[in-house]
């Protein structure tokens, strides 16, 4: 279960001289992160009525830039209510969060998927299988989006194995499961935009 944010270049005025700084550079970070963002999810494998009814929109309530990294707050919305989760983002890691400062369990590693390729948290083994294009079935995403993602495979404590496609800045685009001896898609991103905030959290302490 997309998200690294770029920040302009600026001038440090230090004295009466100037110089350019490098923009501050971060990891990529292979989920959702930008207020707003709403991602909406559906499940190839049921006839078209039932799909839609059964829709999953993901949206990022709010993110909050901190020392020791980003807070991001997600709601999860489908026809039977709605709930949300508070995450905690750094070095391209991200974990559940308590309190949007300190890490919890793990749901992407800290170094992801270069640095870290293989993992276990809350008894889920998971590994990084590779990177490849996207194929967005039809689905446009805007010009300056990552087209280039990596896939994931996972093994729960049961066996049950399940492989994810994720893109930078919004995270799952596909998930597969092993079912009868074929990977079987059960959720797959359709829509992807924005929704204004009343308030927008970015940045603010």
């Amino acid at each position: 279960m997309r998200t690294v944010h770029l920040v302009s270049l600026g001038i440090l005025l230090l004295g009466t001289a100037c110089r350019w700084v490098e923009p501050l550079k971060r990891e990529k970070v292979y989920t959702a992160h930008e207020a707003g963002l709403t991602l909406i999810y559906e499940n190839p494998q049921l006839v078209a009525e039932a799909r839609v009814n059964a829709r999953l929109q993901v949206r990022v309530a709010a993110a909050k830039d901190g020392e020791a990294g980003t807070a991001v707050r997600m709601t999860y919305t489908t026809l039977q209510g709605e709930m949300s989760a508070l995450f905690f983002q750094k070095n391209g890691g991200v974990s559940l969060s308590q309190d949007g400062r300190t890490p919890g369990i793990v749901i992407l590693p800290e170094g992801f998927p270069d640095r870290v390729s293989q993992w276990e948290s809350n008894g889920t083994t998971t590994r990084v299988l590779g990177r490849a294009a996207a194929d967005l079935h039809d689905l446009k995403l805007p010009e300056s989006a990552d087209r280039v993602g990596v896939w994931m495979e996972s093994v729960s404590p049961q066996g049950k194995r399940q492989r994810s496609f994720l893109l930078p800045d919004i995270g799952e685009v596909e998930t597969l499961i092993w079912r009868d001896g074929a990977w079987v898609s059960v959720n797959r991103l359709v829509s992807h935009g924005f929704t204004d905030l009343p308030v927008s959290n970015k940045g603010n302490s």
